[in-house]
This record gives structure tokens, C-alpha cells and sequence, in this order.
């Protein structure tokens, strides 16, 4: 029987999917906005509310003398994963810039071996192959700019798989709201220049939309947070994908998108070697 735990960390992780899928889709609205002002006023949003939750819970605004390193790092490398996201939204299919990001799990696999030393198993090695080889069917490799937006998308998950490293080099050191600010607060000011930059772009209604994704935004991380709260992330994780499923729907009601026939069988190749790399990883605890 399913404890009350983890059906809770199954909603919270779908609301949380769900919350993030449509983050990308306020993005994809916001016309003509280029990826800097959407990173700045999604950030922006965020760190201010945030702010408030850390005042009210005196926790820290800049962490640890000790952790901040890492505190900096996990800001500049999710700076850096949601700008290219933002990126590759703008040319790509909802639903292929969503799956693309599903591949930092497997890159935070790789840098956890580099800066934690933690083991790799001749399993993950197998998986993190058939992941890639999956990608491309999403990216289908040209030698010309059209590429570029599915490099943007891979560079995402890189850099979120670097993020989520210092996240679990962090730990339970800093509050996770401090972890947060450390990536909106460095998103928000390293963009802010970029905000009078085409200010013709910033009308009321991409305004509103970029306000939008960074409240959805919050409330994934939220989602997210209470989701591991309630449940083991080898118990949960897989409905993560449900994201894919929100983001299709998103693309084909209000963009007319429809996946082709490359990126779907890449789509069932990284969802299937996902659900068996967790699956493994849950019964090798």
C-alpha cells in the first residue's frame, strides 16, 4: 500500500512538473523578448519573493562564509542553464527544449564522479550512452546554425547538472532558500543591464507573461522542495516527467506544435533509460 507520504511527494513532484512546463510556456509567449530580459524579470520575480520567505525565516541572504564558493557557482551555472533554456525555447518545440533539460540528471552523474568522486557503475555508464543517443534524436545533428538552439538546450542540462552538484556538495549546510537566492539573486543582476536593450520588446503584455513564469518558477522550486520532503527522489523522480506531457499539450494547443517521429523515439529512449536508471539506483540502496 502507498504510504500518505509518497502520494504527497507524487502530487507535489507533478505540480512542480507541471509548474515548470509552464515557466517555458509564459517564456515562449513572450515575444520578441530576448533571453536576458526573460532571465532578468523571471529571476527577478523570484529572488523578491524568496527574499521576503528568508526575512521571515531569518535565514541568511548570502550563506556561509565557508559555502559561499559553491553558493556562487551553483548561481552562475543556473544563470547560465535557464538563460540558454530561454534560448533554445525560442526555436525549439516546447516539448523537445523540455526534454532536452531532462538530461541533467545524467550530467550531474558525471560532474558528482569529477567533484564528489562518487563511483560510476558500468550500468550508469550504458545509461548515460543511451541518453545521449536518445538527445540526438531530438537534436538531429546539422552542420549548420540550425543546430544551435538544441546546443543551447544540451548546454542547459550541462550547466543544471553542475548547479545541482553544488547543491548536493551544500547539503543540509545552508537553508534551501539561500541555495535558491544564490541562483535568482546572480541571474537577476547579471541580467539586469540586458533590460535596456530593445525596450521595445517590453510591453505590458510580455511584462505580464515574464511575471508569470517567474511566479510559476517559485512555485516549482516550492513544489519540488516539498516533494523530496515527502518521498525518497528514487521513489518520485520519474513522475517528473509528466513535464513532457504538459509542455506537448502546451505546444500543440497554442503553437500548433507536433513533435516528429526522430524526436519522439528520442523522447522514449531518455523517459525509458531514466525510469530504469532510477530504478536501479533504488534498489542499489
Amino acid at each position: 500500500m502507498i504510504s500518505n507520504n509518497k502520494i504527497k511527494g507524487i502530487i507535489y513532484i507533478i505540480l512542480a512538473s507541471l509548474s515548470f512546463a509552464t515557466m517555458n510556456l509564459f517564456a515562449k509567449l513572450a515575444l520578441e523578448c530576448s533571453p536576458y530580459q526573460k532571465t532578468f524579470i523571471s529571476n527577478a520575480v523570484a529572488t523578491i519573493i524568496i527574499s521576503i520567505i528568508i526575512l521571515k525565516r531569518k535565514d541568511s541572504f548570502l550563506g556561509k562564509r565557508e559555502n559561499r564558493k559553491y553558493l556562487l557557482l551553483r548561481g552562475v551555472m543556473g544563470t547560465i542553464s535557464i538563460l540558454t533554456l530561454y534560448y533554445s525555447i525560442e526555436s525549439l518545440l516546447l516539448a523537445d527544449a523540455t526534454i532536452l533539460t531532462k538530461l541533467s540528471p545524467f550530467f550531474t552523474i558525471i560532474f558528482s564522479f569529477f567533484i564528489l568522486k562518487e563511483r560510476i557503475t558500468k550500468k550508469q555508464l550504458i545509461f548515460l550512452l543511451l541518453a545521449f543517443i536518445g538527445s540526438l534524436f531530438v537534436i538531429k545533428p546539422q552542420f549548420n546554425a540550425a543546430i544551435i538552439p538544441a546546443l543551447m538546450g544540451v548546454i542547459s542540462a550541462v550547466s543544471a547538472g553542475v548547479a545541482y552538484t553544488m547543491i548536493r556538495v551544500l547539503g543540509d549546510k545552508e537553508s534551501f532558500f539561500t541555495v535558491i537566492l544564490s541562483f535568482t539573486g546572480i541571474a537577476t543582476i547579471t541580467m539586469s543591464p540586458w533590460i535596456f536593450v530593445n525596450t521595445s520588446a517590453l510591453t505590458l503584455t510580455n511584462i505580464t507573461f515574464l511575471i508569470l513564469g517567474g511566479l510559476s518558477f517559485t512555485l516549482g522550486q516550492i513544489f519540488l522542495t516539498l516533494a523530496y520532503k515527502n518521498a525518497p527522489a528514487s521513489e518520485i523522480s520519474m513522475f517528473d516527467y509528466i513535464g513532457l506531457l504538459f509542455a506537448a499539450v502546451y505546444g500543440f494547443v497554442l503553437f500548433k506544435e507536433i513533435p516528429d517521429y526522430l524526436s519522439l523515439i528520442g523522447y522514449g529512449i531518455i523517459i525509458v533509460v531514466s525510469i530504469i536508471n532510477i530504478y536501479f539506483s533504488k534498489s542499489s540502496e
